[in-house]
């Protein structure tokens, strides 16, 4: 029995989460401070921060998806080949 899983460099998760946690909390301190703003009467000009980090929040999830189209081909390879290795030390033992 063999048991495989094919993906991404390990190095690359950490940074799409710390990306997101950091776009996340950009725009999480972006909503408070103007929300603290209008409380005060001024003009919240601290939200416009929030719709930009969204923006770049999407972008950034948009491109993973980029990514695995792009890795498709290549993931297919890299089965068929261990399919074929596997399949050919069956025979040979």
């Amino acid at each position: 029995m063999l048991h495989a899983r094919f993906g991404p460099d390990p190095y690359v998760w950490p940074f799409y989460v710390l990306g997101l946690g950091l776009l996340t909390a950009v725009a999480f301190v972006a909503l408070l401070f103007g929300g603290v703003q209008l409380s005060l009467g001024q003009s919240p000009t601290a939200l416009v921060v929030v719709p930009g980090a969204a923006l770049v929040a999407g972008l950034v999830y948009g491109a993973s998806f980029v990514g695995q189209g792009f890795g498709h081909v290549q993931m297919h390879l890299l089965r068929a080949a261990l399919a074929d290795a596997v399949h050919g030390i069956a025979r040979s033992g």
